[in-house]
């Protein structure tokens, strides 16, 4: 489940776990030759948007995330005694290069 922070600093973003969504070709040859979105990134643009003018955040979740959530922290800790590296949570991540992409890593080695 992600903090109110990250709802707000990925609000009316593309995220990594979604980009997916944009990349998908449309089933119809000359939308794919016109370069045209895909009906499932059509629909994801609009979500955005309508998150990003709302003010809200439609939030998913699965028992997968679920899961994820609860052992994260575990992993983490496992994986810097492993490898050594100091692993630092963040809320979320942009680049200059692209701000309206973004994700919320599970850590980042700084």
């Amino acid at each position: 489940m992600l903090t109110e922070q990250q709802q707000i600093q990925r609000r009316g973003n593309i995220t990594a776990s979604q980009v997916y969504k944009i990349m998908s070709e449309p089933r119809n040859k000359a939308d794919k030759e016109a370069g045209m979105l895909s009906e499932t990134g059509k629909t994801y643009v609009k979500n955005i948007v309508a998150e990003y003018i709302s003010g809200s955040h439609i939030e998913i979740t699965s028992k997968e995330m679920e899961w994820g959530n609860t052992y994260e922290p575990i992993a983490r800790s496992l994986f810097s005694k492993v490898t050594g590296f100091q692993i630092t949570e963040i809320d979320n991540y942009t680049t200059p290069d692209f701000p309206e992409c973004s994700c919320t890593p599970d850590g980042v080695n700084m």
